[in-house]
C-alpha cells in the first residue's frame, strides 16, 4: 500500500471515531442542551470531511477534492455551538445561523464549480488550477475560524468554575484544529499554491475527543494536569530513548550487543525508579505548568493532621473554616452542625455571610440536602447535580442554599452518622473543585468529623447543661493556667464576675422553671458580648465567671499603660452586658465585680483574684446593677477616675449628621428611621465613630471587635464594612476607604 493509501485509510479510521463522538454527544444530553446538538452535527460534518479527505487520497479522483469543501459546514456547526454559549435564547441566534449555514452550503456548492476549482490535473502530487473565487473563500473561512476561537476566549475570561475548565478544552482543541485549519487550508494555499487538507483532519480527532470529554464530563481534569502528565510522559520517554540509546552505544563495542542491552536497560529502569529522579522530574514539570496553583492542597493535606489534637469545639470549626479560607481562596464558607433533638442542622462556624444570615438559617433535617447527603454519602457540586438531575429534582434537594452560596457540600460523616455539612462557595479564581481538591477535601472533612465528635464530647464533660458555658471545676482549672500564662508571658488578665440582683426573690416568685430560663438567658447574653478568646463559665447558682486574657500578641509599651487599657476594655464588656440584660426585661438586673492582674506580681493566685473579684462585686450587687473594680493602693488614684469617664462614655449618644446611635438602647437611626445592624456592625459602627477622624487600619478593627484570637482574616472586616455602607445608605459614604492601610469615619459623605 502506498502512502496516500495508507492517509486515506487513517482518516476513513478517524471519520468513524467522530461518528462515535458525536453519537455520544447525542446521548450523554439529559437536559437536551442545543450545545450538545450543535457540536455532535459538528463530529457528523467532521466525519464526513475526514471520509472524503480519506477517499481523495485512497482513489486520487478529482470529484472527492471538490467534495471535501463540505468541511465549511463544519464551521457553521462549531458556530452555533460557540453561539448558544455566549447566549442561550434562541431568537438571538437564528439570524446567525441561517447566515452562516447558508453562506457554507453555497461554498460547499461552488466547490463543484470552476469558480473555486478550474481544473484538477494531478492530487498526488498535487496540481492543481484554483478559481477566481477560491482565495475570497479561504480568508471568509480564515476570518470565521478567527471569530470562532476569539469568541471561545472572550466566553472564557468572562466564565468560572466548570463553565471555565470545559471552555480551556474548546480552546485547545480549537487551536489545534481551526489552527493548523487557517494554516494548511487557508494560509499555504494562499502563499504557495497548494492545499493540504491531511493535516486539519488529523487534527479533529483530538480536536473532539477533547471537546466531547469536556461536554459529557462532570468531574475534568483541569488541563494544566493534562498537560504536565503529557510533558511529563514525553519527558520520561524521551530520557528513556537517550539514556538507553547512549549506555548502549558506549557498551556495546566492549561487552556486545545482547550483554549491553540489558545492562542499559537495568541502569535505565534503576535510575527511574531507584533514585529521586524521576520525582525531581515531575517537581520540575509541576513549578513550570502549574506555577504554585495547587500549592494549597499541600496546606489542607497537613491542616488535616492537625485537627485532631483540638478539642476546643469553637476553635476548631474556626481553624477549619479559615484553613479553607485562606488556601482554597473561596467566598464564602458554612459549617452546620446537627442541632437539638435532631431536626435541623444549624451554621456553628462561617466565613463572607451576614450575620443575621448565620443566625436564622438552618437546614432542615427531614428535607432538601440532607436526605440526599445521607443518602448518597457523597458531595453535592451544584454545577454537576444541575445537570445529571432533572429540573425538579434538583430544585427540591437543592432549595435555597443559593443564599449561603453553596457551590461545593460535603457531608461529615461519623459512623455513618451526618454529624455536620460544609458549604463552600466558588473559589475567588474562578477554578472549579476538581478531584484532587475532591479527594483532598473528603480526606479533610472525615478527619474533620472525629475532631468534632471529640471536641464535643470533651464540650459535653466540661459544660453545664443548662446554661452551655463551662463548669464552675472548669473555671477554677482554666483561671488557675491564664494566671501562670500571664505571669510566664507577662500578659495583663482580667477577670469579670457577674451576678444576678435579687435573685432569691425571682426564684420564690416565679419558681425553677422560670429561673432556669432566666440564668439560660444571662448565659446567652454573656457568651454573645465576649471577644473570641474569653472564657465564660457557670460560678454557683446565680453566677457567672469570665476570664479575659489580654488581647495583644507581642505585649509593648509601659505595662502600667497596658494594664490601664485592659481593665478600660474589660469595664467596656462589662457595662455593655450590663445593659444588655436591663434591655431585655428579664426581671432582673445584674451587678458585675471586675479584678485585673499585671502578670508581674509572682505571688498572684486563683484565690486571691476570685475574691478581689468578690469583693467588688458585693459593693455593686449594694448599688445595684452596677459595675465595680477592684484597683490595688499603686492603681487607685491612677486609674479609678480614669474608668469613671469610660462608664460615662459607653453611656453616650454619637451623632454624625443624620446618623444616631443610641449606645444605651443599642439602637441605630438614619435620618429618623431605625436601622438593623448587626451586634457586630454595631459594634464596629460605635468604634468608627468614636475614633471619627483616625484612619484605622483593618488588623487594628480586626483586634478591637474580634479580639486577637479571632481565626478569620482582614478581608472579614471588608464584607462587614461593605454591608455597614449598604445599612446606613448614603450615610455609609462618610466611611472612607484608606487605600492599602483600612477606614476612616468622617463628617462629609461626599
Amino acid at each position: 500500500m502506498n502512502i496516500p493509501a495508507w492517509v486515506g485509510v487513517s482518516l476513513i479510521v478517524i471519520a468513524g471515531g467522530h461518528i462515535i463522538l458525536g453519537s455520544l454527544l447525542l446521548l450523554k444530553n439529559p437536559t437536551k442542551s442545543p450545545v450538545n446538538t450543535y457540536f455532535a452535527l459538528a463530529a457528523f460534518f467532521s466525519s464526513i470531511f475526514c471520509f472524503v479527505v480519506g477517499m481523495q487520497y485512497i482513489t486520487l479522483e478529482g470529484i472527492w477534492n471538490r467534495m471535501n469543501w463540505a468541511g465549511c459546514l463544519i464551521i457553521s456547526s462549531l458556530m452555533m455551538g460557540i453561539f448558544y454559549l455566549y447566549d442561550k435564547r434562541p431568537t438571538h441566534l437564528v439570524a446567525k445561523g441561517l447566515f452562516l449555514y447558508i453562506t457554507m452550503v453555497c461554498i460547499t456548492a461552488m466547490g463543484h464549480t470552476k469558480l473555486v476549482i478550474k481544473e484538477i490535473i494531478s492530487l498526488w502530487p498535487e496540481r492543481i488550477i484554483w478559481g477566481p473565487v477560491e482565495p475570497f473563500v479561504r480568508i471568509y473561512m480564515g476570518i470565521v475560524i478567527g471569530w470562532a476561537i476569539i469568541s471561545l476566549i472572550s466566553i472564557y475570561s468572562r466564565s468560572q468554575g466548570i463553565k471555565r475548565v470545559k471552555l480551556k478544552y474548546f480552546i485547545l482543541g480549537g487551536l489545534m484544529y481551526g489552527g493548523l485549519g487557517v494554516i494548511f487550508t487557508v494560509i499555504t494555499p494562499l502563499a504557495i499554491r497548494k492545499c493540504l487538507p491531511a493535516y486539519p483532519a488529523y487534527a479533529s480527532f483530538p480536536w473532539l475527543l477533547l471537546t466531547t470529554y469536556a461536554i459529557i464530563r462532570y468531574r475534568l481534569m483541569d488541563i494544566e494536569v493534562v498537560i504536565s502528565k503529557t510533558l511529563l510522559f514525553f519527558l520520561l520517554i524521551g530520557f528513556i530513548f537517550l539514556f538507553y540509546t547512549v549506555s548502549l552505544w558506549l557498551l556495546s563495542p566492549h561487552l556486545g550487543y545482547i550483554v549491553s542491552s540489558l545492562i542499559s536497560a537495568g541502569l535505565t529502569v534503576a535510575i527511574l525508579f531507584l533514585t529521586p529522579f524521576r520525582q525531581k522530574l515531575r517537581s520540575l514539570v509541576e513549578t513550570v505548568v502549574y506555577r504554585g496553583k495547587y500549592n494549597y492542597q499541600k496546606v489542607l493535606k497537613d491542616s488535616t493532621k492537625a485537627l485532631v489534637t483540638m478539642l476546643d469545639l469553637r476553635q476548631l470549626l474556626n481553624y477549619i473554616v479559615n484553613t479553607i479560607s485562606e488556601t482554597v481562596g473561596v467566598e464564602k464558607i458554612s459549617l452546620f452542625l446537627e442541632g437539638e433533638g435532631k431536626r435541623r442542622y444549624e451554621i456553628k462556624a462561617s466565613y463572607g455571610l451576614d450575620e443575621e444570615l448565620v443566625d436564622n438559617y438552618v437546614l432542615k433535617a427531614n428535607e432538601g440536602i440532607i436526605p440526599w447527603l445521607k443518602q448518597s454519602k457523597a458531595v453535592f457540586i451544584k454545577e454537576e447535580m444541575e445537570r445529571a438531575l432533572p429540573g425538579k429534582a434538583f430544585e427540591n434537594i437543592y432549595g435555597d442554599l443559593g443564599k449561603i452560596g453553596a457551590e461545593f457540600i460535603l457531608p461529615l460523616f461519623y459512623k455513618d452518622n451526618l454529624v455536620g455539612v460544609l458549604n463552600l462557595s466558588n473559589k475567588q479564581s474562578g477554578g472549579i473543585y476538581n478531584q484532587t481538591d475532591i479527594d483532598i477535601l473528603e480526606s479533610l472533612g472525615a478527619e474533620a468529623a472525629i475532631a468534632i465528635e471529640n471536641a464535643r464530647l470533651h464540650t459535653e464533660v466540661i459544660t453545664d447543661e443548662l446554661t452551655e458555658l463551662y463548669q464552675p471545676k472548669y473555671f477554677e482549672l482554666r483561671l488557675r493556667e491564664e494566671i501562670e500564662k500571664a505571669k510566664r508571658y507577662r500578659h495583663c488578665l482580667s477577670l469579670m464576675m457577674v451576678e444576678a440582683d435579687n435573685f432569691e426573690e425571682f426564684k420564690k416568685r416565679y419558681g425553677e422553671e422560670k429561673r432556669d430560663k432566666l440564668l439560660k438567658s444571662i448565659a446567652g447574653i454573656v457568651r454573645g458580648n465576649l471577644r473570641v478568646g474569653d472564657i465564660a463559665c457557670r460560678c454557683g447558682e446565680r453566677g457567672f465567671g469570665v476570664i479575659l486574657p489580654e488581647i495583644t500578641e507581642e505585649p509593648r509599651g509601659n505595662i502600667r499603660e497596658r494594664l490601664k487599657k485592659q481593665i478600660k476594655e474589660t469595664v467596656e464588656i462589662g457595662e455593655r452586658l450590663r445593659r444588655r440584660v436591663k434591655e431585655e426585661e428579664l426581671g432582673v438586673t445584674v451587678s458585675i465585680g471586675i479584678a485585673s492582674f499585671d502578670g508581674q506580681d509572682r505571688e498572684m493566685k486563683r484565690e486571691i483574684m476570685i475574691k478581689h473579684a468578690k469583693e467588688v462585686l458585693s459593693q455593686a450587687k449594694r448599688e445595684g446593677n452596677t459595675v465595680k473594680v477592684f484597683y490595688d493602693e499603686k492603681l487607685r488614684r491612677e486609674i479609678s477616675t480614669e474608668v469613671l469617664e469610660w462608664i460615662k462614655e459607653t453611656e453616650e449618644t454619637l451623632i454624625s449628621g443624620e446618623i444616631c446611635v443610641d449606645l444605651v438602647k443599642h439602637t441605630v437611626q438614619v435620618k429618623s428611621k431605625p436601622v438593623k445592624l448587626t451586634p457586630k456592625g454595631f459594634d464596629l459602627l460605635c468604634l468608627l465613630m468614636k475614633k471619627k477622624g483616625r484612619v484605622l487600619n483593618r488588623s487594628f478593627i480586626t483586634e478591637s471587635i474580634w479580639g486577637y484570637e479571632y481565626f478569620g482574616t482582614t478581608r472579614t472586616v471588608d464584607s462587614h464594612i461593605k454591608l455597614l455602607r449598604q445599612k446606613l445608605g448614603s450615610e455609609g459614604k462618610k466611611i472612607k476607604t484608606i487605600e492599602g492601610i483600612g477606614y476612616k469615619f468622617t463628617e462629609e459623605s461626599e
